[in-house]
């Protein structure tokens, strides 16, 4: 590829000067210039990221995504249509034409390779240019939250740059809509983290879409929940849907912050009676939360912290609350059929040898410390607790390496027991443990179990370790420890600025 390839473009704030050079690159790659009404699309993601970064435009770039729709729908259309697309790579640093020309250089490649923040892709088309991204959030001003990260490796020139975000495609109103974007951000995602998941095309998620729908697939009018789910399916995944209508004693936002703080990604269908929207809840912002007041105990999954959305008409990493997911929909026209959209289903992929769901976990979880022999109140202190899914073997291995706990005895007994692929585990904090990041006790339950006792696997808090019967039915009067139990918060579910 041809250095005179690439182009250089100035840094942040100017945004009107930026889509100016953005514009006129498109005009002279493609022949014609971006629609003037999709230049609010690309100004609100140049808004969305801080300041002192620089773009390096690399053309003509074959993308995989945009060539796998070209090959299976645009090529068949009338009008004349492009294969090559820009790819947009974002740095932190003041990098300029100098690091270009000199790129082979190893000051220049160590350059290039720490201050790397992702990438985004301009397709040839005049109405819909913003293809398929993979940003990392410290690209953007506001990125004081958690979510779900993949790591993908980027060549540029021959040079490999590493990346950490989550995938987003902005739909083309033709090939894919909401439904199929969401369906293909979630995948690719899976796909980066677990071998059983398997790269995913357009034109696949087509495919499995056209097997569960009566109605044509192309031009796609979207999916609903049934088919969206029936369409994980069929790509491996083992789908829960939650309804307001399937649950009890919980909420839809507390099974939401409850999978997501176990860094699963949950499809969330958002609509209104004249139309419906498809997005990814993939993190929740980071705020202090207090201890309770009134309540002995309640858990973390019951405030409103703010969720990360991936959503397919905005930039990546949309911040809203769970009443008002579309509050980011503003002022444009087109925009106020989404504005008043509530979350009306969520479509969860379980992991596989997961049995025991959110909602069944946090009814066992409320029965242990509400009742009996194990109830928070007999302690006559406030307690906070937080409930999240985790793979056991992660889990044991961050509790030799950061778990904190004190007590060897106590370390030895969760380094040896025996637990299933995956495990419940509910960390319990007094006082001003949650904000330190200290929990006094500690809750395991078997992910493959059901709602009683017998899913139980570890129960410990402050001075006693609690057991239970031969028989798995009743508590045994718990042992007394030589020191109270402490443990660290586990966060390697999500990732944040302080990973």
């Amino acid at each position: 590829m041809k250095m005179e390839n690439f182009a250089i473009n100035i840094k942040f704030p100017n945004h009107e000067k930026i889509l100016s050079e953005i514009n006129s690159f498109f005009e002279e790659s493609f022949g014609f210039g971006i629609a003037r009404t999709q230049f609010y699309r690309i100004e609100e993601l140049f808004k969305k990221m801080r300041e002192n970064i620089s773009f390096v435009l690399e053309y003509p770039y074959i993308d995989k995504h945009h060539l796998d729709c070209y090959s299976t729908y645009f090529s068949t259309k009338f009008g004349i249509f492009q294969k090559d697309c820009i790819r947009v790579h974002i740095f932190e640093k003041d990098i300029d034409a100098i690091h270009i020309e000199k790129i082979y250089e190893d000051t220049s490649i160590d350059l290039l390779k720490k201050s790397y923040l992702g990438f985004f892709i301009l397709r040839p088309l005049s109405e819909k240019p913003l293809g398929r991204s993979l940003i990392s959030p410290k690209a953007f001003a506001k990125n004081n939250f958690y979510c779900c990260i993949m790591q993908q490796k980027v060549s540029l020139c021959g040079i490999e740059l590493n990346v950490d975000g989550f995938p987003h495609v902005a739909q083309d109103g033709e090939m894919h809509t909401c439904a199929e974007s969401a369906i293909w951000s979630l995948v690719n995602y899976y796909s980066s983290k677990y071998e059983n998941y398997k790269y995913i095309s357009p034109s696949e998620v087509l495919n499995s879409s056209s097997e569960v729908t009566q109605h044509r697939s192309l031009p796609s009018i979207g999916l609903n929940v049934g088919e969206i789910a029936l369409c994980l399916k069929s790509k491996g995944f083992h789908c829960v849907v939650y309804n307001k209508d399937r649950i009890i004693n919980i909420t839809l936002r507390e099974v939401i912050n409850l999978y997501i703080e176990s860094g699963i990604p949950v499809l969330i269908v958002i609509a209104t009676e004249k139309a419906g929207h498809a997005v990814l809840a993939i993190g929740h912002v980071n705020e202090k939360i207090s201890i309770p007041e009134k309540k002995v105990w309640e858990d973390v999954c019951g405030f409103d912290k703010g969720l990360v959305f991936i959503d397919d008409n905005k930039p990546p990493y949309q911040l809203a609350k769970f009443d008002n997911p579309t509050e980011n929909y503003k002022d444009k026209i087109k925009e106020e059929i989404f504005k008043d959209m509530k979350i009306q289903s969520l479509i969860v992929p379980m992991p596989r040898y997961v049995y025991l769901e959110a909602d069944h976990a946090m009814s066992l979880v409320k029965d242990i410390f509400e009742t009996g022999k194990t109830a928070l109140s007999l302690t006559n202190k406030k307690w906070r607790t937080r409930l999240l899914l985790t793979r056991s073997r992660s889990y044991k291995s961050w509790i030799v390496k950061e778990g904190g706990i004190a007590e060897i005895v106590l370390k030895k007994i969760l380094m040896l027991i025996k637990l299933p692929e995956f495990v419940w585990i509910c960390e319990i904090y007094t006082g001003d443990g949650y904000a330190n990041e200290n929990a006094s006790g500690l809750l395991i339950l078997d992910a493959t179990g059901n709602v009683s006792l017998s899913s139980v696997l570890f129960y410990c808090l402050e001075k006693e370790l609690y057991s239970l019967s031969n028989d798995r039915t009743h508590w045994e009067n718990p042992n007394m420890l030589l020191n109270a139990f402490t443990i660290k918060t586990y966060k390697h579910n999500l990732k944040g600025e302080w990973s």
